[in-house]
């Protein structure tokens, strides 16, 4: 799933066994696509170059940490689900894996709101991949990061073209969330 976004971020780290990655997680009954997830992210946190900061993809051995600070952080807040696996992040607003769907649905959330308001980002973790996967090859290649007008907008060239690309793997929805999440 995810080597041909390693390839465009020139990432040369190994995957690791799925017996691996499975022994760095503490999750009971950890859904098998997060599993071979983790197996292909490989041995350290990805991050993906994006309009502000960076898109990180958290590693099996960075996981462990991620879901401690996620859970001790929303201890006392009853909207944060049990369920929800915090995969990676964009300026710490966490991209969150549901366990209970049996497709492992990807949700996008804001934080310091208060409140945790998911909206789906992707119908899987394939279906995510490959969104992530368009956003490197326009934003890195085809855009080489110029995506910027004079006043700091995004190019509307750019936009269309991520759009465009969204929608023909991502239902409308969602694809409004993944633009939401690069503005």
């Amino acid at each position: 799933m995810l080597e041909k976004i390693k390839e465009i971020l020139s990432i040369k780290q190994e995957t690791i066994s799925q017996d691996t990655a499975r022994s760095l997680i503490d999750i009971i009954d950890a859904p098998e696509p997060l599993i071979q997830w983790l197996s292909q992210v490989g041995s350290n946190t990805i991050e993906i170059p994006w309009t502000a900061e960076l898109l990180r993809i958290y590693s099996a051995k960075d996981f462990q940490e991620k879901q401690k600070t996620y859970f001790i952080e929303n201890q006392k807040n009853k909207n944060w689900n049990k369920d929800w696996i915090v995969i990676g992040d964009i300026i710490s607003n966490p991209i969150i894996l549901e366990k209970s769907s049996l497709k492992s649905k990807i949700f996008f959330s804001f934080h310091g709101s208060g409140n945790w308001n998911l909206a789906l980002l992707a119908p899987s973790l394939e279906n995510f991949c490959e969104a992530l996967n368009i956003w490197c090859k326009l934003f890195l290649v085809k855009y080489d990061r110029d995506i910027y007008e004079d006043d700091f907008s995004l190019k509307s060239s750019f936009l269309s073209d991520l759009q465009n690309s969204l929608n023909q793997i991502l239902p409308v929805s969602c694809v409004e969330v993944f633009l939401t999440a690069v503005d």
